[in-house]
This record gives structure tokens, C-alpha cells and sequence, in this order.
């Protein structure tokens, strides 16, 4: 009876010593995996609605980013152009709030304060290497510039 629970506490230990634990850190350079409106996906609409926003470039897709080192939330634009607000986060990271930059044009702010500015609600899924921002009926996935360059290149699945 000893020997058999030794061999199950041996077990259980190395069951446990095999899980990979993953810290999400709230740095570097998140790219915006999935973005869903009222639980609809949006980026068509997006490419409706602005026409100066660009989603495409040499026939692969280019969604946002957030760049932590400095802050940055990042929209591409057509021609190499990107857009680009102020963020800033809260002092216990549940809360993500992205402002207007001064560099934005008119004629993109009119309509791009009501899709991206305002407070989010932020949640790390740590095992899955996600992000989440939430604001009434948006919702903004991200994933590490890493995990979303390996995924665009086929070497893993993002779900």
C-alpha cells in the first residue's frame, strides 16, 4: 500500500513538472488577431466604412497592433501609412484605455474614435498567449508578434 501511493504522489509530481507555465507580460508588440462587434467579426466593415484604412497589403492581411515600449496603438493605412493612437493601462492592468493621437486626419477621426477610443476591459488568457479588450459590444483579441508571425508562416494554430 505505501509502495502504490509513492508511485501515485511520483506520478502526480511529474504530471505537474510537465505543464508548461506561461506569464503573459504586458510588453513588446501584440497584433490584433480578432476584432468582433456585437459578436460579429468587423474587419470587413472596417474595410467598408474606411477606406483609408488598409487590411491588405501585397495580398496578406496587416491587422492593428500595440506596441507596449512606447505605447503606441497601431492601425495600418494605404500606401505604408499607419494611424496611430496613445494608449495607456491602469495600475492592476485591468483596464486599457487608447486615446487620440494628434498625427490621425480628419477625415479617419470622424469615424475611428467609435470603433477603437475609449476604455477597454483587459483580460491575459496566459496558456493561450492572448489578450482580450473589451468595451461595450467590441471585443479585440490580440496575440504575441511572435505567436501571430509563426502562425502567418503555417508553423502552429492559434486556437
Amino acid at each position: 500500500m505505501k509502495n502504490l501511493v509513492l508511485f501515485i504522489a511520483l506520478i502526480l509530481v511529474q504530471a505537474s513538472c510537465k505543464k508548461k507555465s506561461y506569464q503573459i507580460r504586458l510588453e513588446g508588440k501584440w497584433v490584433v488577431y480578432q476584432m468582433k462587434l456585437a459578436g460579429r467579426e468587423i474587419q470587413d466593415k472596417l474595410n467598408n466604412q474606411l477606406p483609408t484604412l488598409s487590411f491588405y497589403r501585397n495580398d496578406s492581411i496587416q491587422y492593428p497592433a500595440i506596441r507596449f515600449y512606447d505605447s503606441l496603438f497601431i492601425v495600418p493605412g494605404h500606401q505604408q501609412e499607419n494611424y496611430k493612437f496613445r494608449f495607456s493601462i491602469n495600475a492592476d492592468s485591468t483596464k486599457l484605455t487608447i486615446t487620440q493621437n494628434e498625427e490621425i486626419t480628419d477625415s479617419v477621426s470622424e469615424k475611428v474614435p467609435s470603433l477603437f477610443l475609449g476604455e477597454f476591459d483587459l483580460k491575459t488568457r496566459r496558456y493561450e498567449q492572448k489578450m482580450e479588450l473589451r468595451a461595450d459590444s467590441l471585443e479585440i483579441t490580440l496575440i504575441e508578434s511572435e505567436k501571430y508571425a509563426s502562425y502567418s508562416r503555417g508553423n502552429s494554430k492559434l486556437d
